[in-house]
């Protein structure tokens, strides 16, 4: 007959054995969605890296890459990735990643559907095995949503919805979730914004996140200083309040958006409230080259660089004057329609169906987004060929 003490020590296991396959149970349960649908989970997964006793972090590294008129970062911790958001085109984002020599990628957020945001992913998708998708929960009914969660559904990853309150495990970090506590129906309200914190600096990611947003964050007491601010919306004067600003009281503050975009971001009020709040400024759109910005950080201190190679320089003049805070924006008048019949420009060749005063061309007349998109925003931003079928600012979605 066996002892008491060693009685005790096999009910002991058996009781550690039944908690494990009840465990296991209730994790399968909770990753099979319903007819297919993407397992969403409330428990953020760790990889092994984040788990106790996993090297201390020192030091990390941010991209806000340039991916024209959009949104793509990448942070690089212990030597885990994590991407937030893709830009619009698969063609941009891999060739900004392969500049960068990335070969591994551990997981990606994104911030919401906007084409402009998760247009990238598929392909990157595509390119690596991520270990985690993150997403807000909200969906669309565009094509770009379509492949990008058909690419997400092949890879096999983790997928976890955010909420606030959450974490996001990276490389011995864990990056607290600001927003959204719930959705409101806005896509670009119900952005993800995600802070990182290593030792004294600190780094606010906004996605697209609007003064609505920021209201959401300040009532409930999350929003704190920062060193750098990822800017909300592409500099849209529909983000970044004063009352926002001040309470981050950015030291830098960095605007990812298209060179000469249709849509004149970065707002002239937007530069005048960063402006008044003392913040130094950091562009993605200096150039028609890679205009990426790089920052370095070892947890105490921080700098800025460009790509080497690249188009970017630290110091850039806005081509929008600043006005005082709260004053109206000046308004924006799209250009006509040119009247005489260029051939080429930005690296394309105008589509045979253009010709001056005739607009008959069609998504199936372009090879790519981006051609496409160049030939929308220099000789049709009043988008009379109709190729910005859901009316988002991006055309010809399904192109690669």
């Amino acid at each position: 007959m066996a002892s008491p003490r060693r009685l005790a020590a096999i009910l002991a296991l058996t009781g550690m054995l039944l908690g494990a396959v009840a465990a296991a149970s209730l994790f399968r349960n909770s990753a099979e969605g319903a007819d297919g649908a993407l397992p969403h989970r409330a428990v953020v997964p760790a990889l092994a890296a984040d788990s106790p006793g996993s090297s201390p972090v020192s030091s990390f590294q941010i991209v806000v890459i340039d991916v024209g008129q959009g949104d793509a970062t990448l942070i690089t911790v212990n030597g885990q990735r994590l991407l937030i958001d893709g830009g619009r085109s698969g063609t941009t984002i891999k060739a900004r990643l392969q500049t960068l020599g990335i070969t591994d990628l551990d997981a990606i957020v994104a911030t919401h559907p906007d084409a402009d945001h998760i247009g990238g992913l598929a392909q990157v998708l595509g390119m690596f095995k991520v270990e985690r998708i993150y997403l807000n929960g909200d969906t669309s009914d565009t094509a770009t949503w379509d492949t990008f969660i058909a690419a997400v559904n092949v890879e096999g990853a983790s997928v976890v919805t955010l909420r606030r309150g959450q974490n996001v495990p990276l490389g011995g970090l864990q990056i607290p979730v600001l927003h959204p506590p719930s959705l409101s129906g806005d896509s670009n309200v119900d952005s993800i914004v995600l802070q990182l914190t290593c030792g004294s600096v600190d780094v606010l990611f906004t996605g697209d996140a609007e003064t609505a947003s920021e209201t959401s964050m300040l009532t409930a007491g999350v929003v704190r200083d920062v060193n750098v601010l990822k800017v909300g919306h592409h500099g849209s004067n529909s983000s970044s309040s004063l009352a926002f600003l001040q309470a981050l009281d950015p030291e830098v503050a960095v605007i990812s958006a298209g060179l000469n975009n249709q849509y004149g971001h970065p707002h002239a009020e937007t530069l005048a409230s960063l402006s008044a709040v003392g913040a130094s400024l950091r562009y993605t759109d200096t150039t028609a080259g890679d205009d990426s910005v790089i920052m370095t950080s070892d947890c105490a201190t921080y700098s800025f660089s460009v790509v080497p190679g690249g188009g970017a320089t630290l110091t850039h003049t806005p081509t929008s004057t600043p006005t005082t805070p709260g004053a109206a924006t000046p308004t924006t008048t799209n250009t006509p329609i040119p009247t005489a019949t260029p051939t080429t420009g930005g690296g394309y060749s105008l589509p045979a169906c253009y010709s001056a005063g005739q607009n008959t061309c069609n998504c199936s007349n372009f090879t790519t987004q981006a051609h496409a998109q160049w030939f929308h925003n220099t000789y049709d931003p009043t988008d009379v060929n109709a190729l910005d079928a859901d009316d988002d600012g991006v055309v010809c979605e399904s192109l690669p």
